[in-house]
């Protein structure tokens, strides 16, 4: 459960290559979206850490939270057009 407009929060994730099924390892480049009270989708603003053995943590901004019902989608492009 996270904080309503309240920074110094983190969400945890797992990057797995679809090809390979094998855990991604220090991986850059991932885009953060953010649907906030079921609202238009727009870029978040907070960053992510590669924490080892695929694991991420996205540190919220306050501006992510801001919301009763927030929803969060990571992308990385240069994985989904076939560039590695």
């Amino acid at each position: 459960m996270l904080r309503k407009n309240v920074s110094g929060q983190f969400l945890g994730f797992v990057a797995i290559n679809a090809s390979t099924g094998a855990t991604m390892t220090g991986t850059t480049g991932f885009a953060a979206f953010r649907v906030l009270d079921g609202g238009a989708q727009a870029s978040a603003t907070g960053s992510v850490t590669d924490k080892g053995n695929g694991q991420y943590s996205f540190a919220l901004s306050q501006a992510d939270t801001n919301a009763n019902d927030a929803s969060i989608l990571f992308r990385l492009q240069r994985y989904e057009d076939g560039r590695c």
